[in-house]
């Protein structure tokens, strides 16, 4: 019993490893393309803190 608990376990260490190393492959992208999404989360910010403030 504990030798199969030990194997799922390795097993799933291997698989988010795995994804880890998919998206750091993956993830290579320029400043440009964060640009609108920053401007965009930094409104979003602002108006929460607001909402927070008021609350």
């Amino acid at each position: 019993m504990i030798s199969t608990v030990y194997a799922i376990t390795l097993v799933g260490i291997g698989l988010v490893m795995a994804v880890f190393y998919f998206v750091i492959i993956n993830s290579k992208k320029t400043e440009a393309d964060y640009q609108s999404i920053t401007k965009k989360w930094y409104d979003v910010r602002s108006k929460w803190f607001i909402f927070l403030l008021i609350l």
